[in-house]
């Protein structure tokens, strides 16, 4: 069974035995006027082949509860909540917007205003920081899909200092050579 919404429909995946996710989705229809979706529409999300994909540049991957409000501009919400996709275009616009505490406000034109959008990746690259954003609670943590192969930095939340120094302590036991993928989920692991 599964759970999405985008584009403004719930999507409601069945699973068990036959009878009964018949019964269930003659049900759905009679009650809510369901109706059966696109063939491969789950396996398109998961390869993130699907149309809503194309054309987002960068995306980002927010693993959450689920039962957290909505607190991002999501175009997905995936496995009944837990999962929201984000465009990292729109992240870095939002951003890089100025302040609006009339002490520090700059005064941007549109232009300006997406000139220091286009130039937030380049900036934060430069200052060594994450091209994620830091999660807003405990447990959550951000995964990112670059737009080009050739884009070889980091994908996932950074991790805290003690937490980064114990998973290289376990890399260390179980891998001395550093032979098992080197790098895979961090640089430098």
């Amino acid at each position: 069974s599964g759970a999405c919404w985008f584009a403004g429909s719930a999507y409601v995946r069945l699973s068990g035995q036959a009878a009964t996710v018949k019964a269930a989705a003659a049900g759905l229809a009679a009650k809510q006027g369901a109706k059966e979706c696109e063939p491969g529409l789950w396996a398109q999300i998961d390869a993130r082949s699907h149309p809503i994909f194309q054309g987002r540049g960068e995306l980002l991957r927010l693993s959450c509860a689920p039962a957290r409000p909505l607190e991002e501009d999501c175009f997905l919400i995936d496995w009944g909540g837990a999962q929201r996709w984000r465009s990292a275009d729109t992240m870095q616009a939002a951003s890089a917007s100025p302040a609006t505490d009339s002490s520090s406000a700059a005064d941007l034109s549109p232009a300006a205003e997406a000139s220091a959008a286009d130039s937030l990746p380049a900036v934060r690259a430069a200052a060594g920081a994450s091209p994620l954003p830091a999660p807003k609670h405990p447990g959550d943590h951000w995964t990112r899909y670059p737009s080009s192969p050739q884009d070889t930095g980091e994908v996932f939340t950074p991790l805290p200092p003690p937490l980064l120094r114990i998973h290289q302590a376990l890399k260390r036991a179980f891998d001395p050579k550093g032979v098992f993928n080197p790098g895979r989920m961090y640089k430098g692991l």
